[in-house]
């Protein structure tokens, strides 16, 4: 567990990727995850995440 501040894109990314590769989860849940993840990252941190390119969930 680490600070949200601390882990970079390619952190986010490998964790969004990970949900669709290893967990299987729905298409909708990665897309709850990466809005969550924007949003915080935008509203509460104050940090503008550059475009992340994931691996998506399968529909």
């Amino acid at each position: 567990m680490r600070p949200p501040r601390e882990l970079g894109v390619q952190k986010i990314r490998e964790y969004l990727s990970n949900l669709a590769v290893e967990k299987h989860v729905a298409a909708s849940t990665q897309n709850i995850a990466l809005s969550a993840l924007l949003f915080l990252y935008k509203r509460v941190l104050k940090i503008d995440l550059s475009y992340i390119n994931i691996e998506r969930a399968k529909a």
